[in-house]
């Protein structure tokens, strides 16, 4: 038998040194960028930043309407800025209105056409040719309900950034309604604006291209907007009488008033505009359908408010300064600018000199100054100021109208007085 011997196992031996810590590893690469954040409350359009805006000119806001006629057809002549690959259009059944349908100070506000019509359209482009037709909700022919704007589905297009074009309406109210549109400036005949109605159904020329006759001269309707997608900034514009470019020409010159004349050669834009109106009528009541537009399709708002407050309605700078400040706070999102005032003068030689100017209410203009004054010293609330005043007043405050031929009336730029705006680089939008 064999013994196998085995030996006792020794002490455990002493720990050994702890090694050298090791070379700390690279970074990892960085994670996915997350998606952007949800801009906050009042964030403003940022520049280059594409967005469905305003990209024609000489959209407008109805401003009368007669229960006399109820039927039009109309073509209207627009700019492009930018250039369009889709078009969409916003047809208005309202219209804003002084009170009894009259030039009134007694301000109604935005009101019913009074019954639904029935629209069709089309886009004409370039002038003499049909590009398409609007169609909504992918009929050709569309029913817009009383006191609404009839919007068009998107239409494919092919429209260059500078080019003109026209679009083409025709309207017809069967039972009850009325023709909602403006007169308080000249049909631009010589570029191209046509437009003929009458108390029976009228001739549906929306799919031939080119000019037709008929109407008085003075009547016109246009969309209240038309967008497509665009980088470049849109602009509404606001205010009186002098915005909507009453005592201006609109034959030969597509942009007119205080305010388009400036802003429609780079920027497009819709006039909303109403001659007669109060701050004090935008600020509280009567602005809900052009705020509609405002607040959906631009990313700037420039305002002439406030002469008719302080001389028509005897309101103090404050006041009016503080309903400027409820404007601008219905759109915390937009761009606001303001623009300075001119007041109103008598004259004995119709206004041909300055000498022969008297104020017609120098009190009230004190009121005009100091609202002036609180532009020019930058205490606003607004985004920026423009002075446009001086570009048909002599001087700050002297309330004395330019002469000869800035004005016929002593209260209303003529055609020289808002081209002297615009020529002077006295608004100059981004």
């Amino acid at each position: 038998m064999t013994i196998i011997q085995t030996s006792t196992p020794g002490p455990q031996g002493a720990q050994g040194a702890q090694g050298i810590q090791g070379v700390a590893g690279a970074n990892g690469a960085n994670g996915a960028t997350g998606p952007q954040g949800v801009p906050g409350v009042g964030a403003k359009w940022q520049t280059g930043t594409s967005h469905v805006g305003l990209t024609a000119t000489r959209c407008k806001a109805p401003t009368n309407g007669t229960v006399s006629n109820t039927s039009f057809m109309s073509r209207s002549i627009h700019k492009a800025r930018g250039a369009m690959t889709r078009i969409k259009v916003g047809f208005p059944n309202w219209y804003v209105s002084a009170a009894n349908g009259g030039n009134s100070f007694a301000y109604a506000g935005e009101v019913a056409a009074g019954g639904p019509a029935t629209i069709t359209a089309t886009v004409e482009y370039p002038l003499g040719t049909i590009a398409g037709r609007l169609t909504f909700s992918a009929s050709n022919t569309g029913t817009a309900a009383d006191f609404s704007t009839l919007e068009s589905d998107w239409l494919t297009v092919s429209i260059p950034d500078g080019a003109t074009f026209a679009i083409r309406e025709w309207r017809n109210y069967a039972s009850t309604g009325s023709v909602v549109f403006s007169n308080i400036v000249a049909l631009d005949a010589t570029d191209g604006d046509c437009f003929t109605y009458g108390a029976t159904a009228q001739t549906d020329a929306t799919g031939t291209g080119g000019t037709f006759a008929g109407g008085d001269g003075s009547s016109h309707a246009r969309p209240a907007y038309i967008v497509s997608d665009t980088t470049l900034p849109s602009y509404a514009l606001i205010g009186d009488s002098r915005g909507e470019g009453y005592g201006d020409t609109g034959n030969g010159n597509l942009d007119i008033g205080w305010l388009a004349r400036s802003v429609g050669p780079t920027r497009a834009y819709t006039n909303l505009s109403k001659y007669g109106e109060l701050t004090d009528s935008a600020a509280k009541t009567g602005f809900n359908h052009r705020a509609s537009i405002i607040r959906k399709y631009c990313t700037h708002i420039v305002s002439e408010y406030g002469i008719n407050d302080i001389y028509a309605n005897s309101q103090g700078a404050d006041t009016v300064l503080n309903l400027l400040d409820m404007i601008q706070a219905k759109f915390p999102d937009k761009y606001f600018y303001q623009t300075t005032m001119m007041g109103e003068t008598g004259s004995t030689d119709s206004w041909a000199t300055t000498t022969n100017q008297t104020p017609v209410d120098a009190t009230k203009d004190k009121q005009r100054q100091q609202v002036n004054n609180y532009l020019r010293a930058g205490l606003f609330k607004f985004d920026e100021f423009f002075d446009a005043a001086l570009g048909v007043e002599t001087g700050k405050n002297t309330n004395l109208w330019k002469a000869p031929g800035y004005t016929t009336d002593g209260l209303h730029p003529s055609a020289t007085g808002y081209a002297a705006i615009a020529s002077g680089g006295y608004i100059v939008v981004p």
